[in-house]
């Protein structure tokens, strides 16, 4: 029972840190501002979808973490 209430106790205090996340994200951070080093030539290229694996990838980006 106690264990019950220390990690219930946790979670109340964790959990506002959570809901602060800002609400002005930027749709995307690239992770280069002019493409990956070396690319240049073949910036015109499309990306591919070969399975699971995206392909030709020439300017990389991260997205945001949402809540």
């Amino acid at each position: 029972m106690k264990a019950c209430r220390v990690a219930l106790a946790i979670f109340l205090t964790a959990a506002p840190a959570f809901a602060q996340i800002p609400k002005n994200l930027p749709q995307a951070l690239p992770l280069w501002p002019e493409g990956a080093p070396g690319s240049e030539a073949r910036a015109a290229e499309a990306e591919e979808i070969i399975g699971a694996n995206v392909c030709n990838v020439h300017n990389p980006t991260l997205p945001p973490l949402r809540s």
